[in-house]
């Protein structure tokens, strides 16, 4: 991180102050779906975030979501794991 991150690192933590993430993952077109997997889930919209782009796709969240995900989500990866 740099000092042009900061305002949203800061914001970030001001509303999940016990997080602290492993890893983080982008998920890209039709993978919004595992979001309902997250729990703990805190959802900070990019429009809330300074510096942070806004979603210009119709269907995209659009938001930062911070959280923890099971061990194993039923279903949530199987196409993956198939291909």
């Amino acid at each position: 991180m740099n000092a042009r991150h900061d305002p949203a690192l800061r914001e970030l933590q001001l509303r999940a102050p016990d997080a602290r993430p492993r890893i983080g993952v982008v998920l890209g077109s039709g993978w919004g779906g595992l979001a309902r997997y997250v729990t703990d889930a805190v959802h900070v919209p990019y429009a809330e975030l300074e510096g942070f782009p806004r979603a210009a796709v119709t269907g995209h969240a659009g938001a930062l979501i911070i959280g923890r995900l099971p061990q194993r989500s039923p279903g949530a990866f199987t196409y993956w794991l198939k291909t």
